[in-house]
């Protein structure tokens, strides 16, 4: 009998410890110290060495979970941001306006998943009539200028290809600007700007080298190796930007060369017409 009763006793005190560690494995968020690990966060929103408060959740976690969740919930925004898109006909252009940061872009519907994606960043406004960026007009001169520069070509093909271009939804009427007109684009260099010292212009029926062009006032200015288009609005609008061809020819001998400028130093200058030069159309 007395056997029986240790062995009762034994047993007793055996389930008990196995209950007691039981409950202690088990505790729950709320009965873990503050500041350890799944514990509350302390009153500054701080825990322990190597931990984190999760603030949303008012827990203490781990650095790398904070980090996955974060990366987690940027790529989702990500994501929603670009899931603009849905079913469109191929070749199809729509605009969008993203006004968090006021810009306009062009967008194309893609011929494999028929969906609208990124195309082109617009420099000025998307034409809703067309879904296509409008042409960039100069505040200045109110001039309209091709958002895109061909290129280079010979001068007889660059007066062909303004006269042929369609572009924005007032389509073609574009033509190779006069030197006047060139001149309007230059910025910083005292001397070549529209109302500049150098005398070479058409609007004032001075093309004659000889007379109207000299090295003092019509060569530019300073090159820049660092901001090789440092003279040029188009640099500003566009994107880069060098030479361009003007319509304009030299009334003297030889009176095949045309002027050009050099948005490199703002010079103005003339090469023959069957040099190659990049082109920009206005309207």
């Amino acid at each position: 009998m007395r056997k029986i009763s240790l062995f009762l006793l034994f047993f007793a005190i055996f389930i008990f410890a196995a209950c007691g560690g039981s409950k202690n494995d088990d505790k729950t968020d709320s009965d873990r110290p503050e500041g350890s690990l799944y514990g509350k966060c302390y009153q500054n929103k701080t825990c322990n060495k190597g931990l984190e408060c999760d603030t949303e959740n008012n827990i203490c976690i781990k650095e790398s979970e904070k980090s996955e969740n974060e990366d987690i919930s940027n790529t989702d925004e990500s994501n929603n941001d670009e899931d603009d898109s849905h079913e469109c006909e191929p070749g199809e252009f729509a605009c969008k306006k993203d006004s968090l940061i006021n810009i306009e872009y062009s967008m194309r519907c893609d011929s494999d998943s028929l969906e609208y994606g990124k195309f082109e960043i617009c420099k000025d406004t998307c034409d809703s009539s067309t879904g296509k960026c409008s042409p960039w007009r100069d505040p200045d001169t109110n001039l309209i200028w091709s958002l895109h520069a061909h290129i280079e070509m010979s001068l007889e093909e660059a007066i062909s290809y303004c006269e042929n271009l369609k572009e924005g939804s007032e389509g073609r009427n574009w033509r190779l600007p006069t030197i006047d007109e060139l001149r309007t684009l230059i910025r910083d260099c005292s001397s070549t700007v529209i109302e500049g010292t150098c005398k070479v212009s058409a609007d004032n029926d001075c093309l004659s080298q000889k007379e109207c062009w000299t090295e003092e006032d019509c060569n530019g200015c300073i090159y820049d190796s660092n901001e090789p288009n440092n003279y040029s609005k188009m640099d500003i609008i566009f994107g880069s930007s060098t030479k361009y061809w003007s319509a304009s020819f030299r009334s003297d001998y030889p009176s095949d060369h045309a002027y050009f400028i050099d948005f490199s130093t703002g010079a103005i200058s003339a090469y023959y017409k069957d040099s190659q030069i990049s082109v920009r159309c206005v309207k």
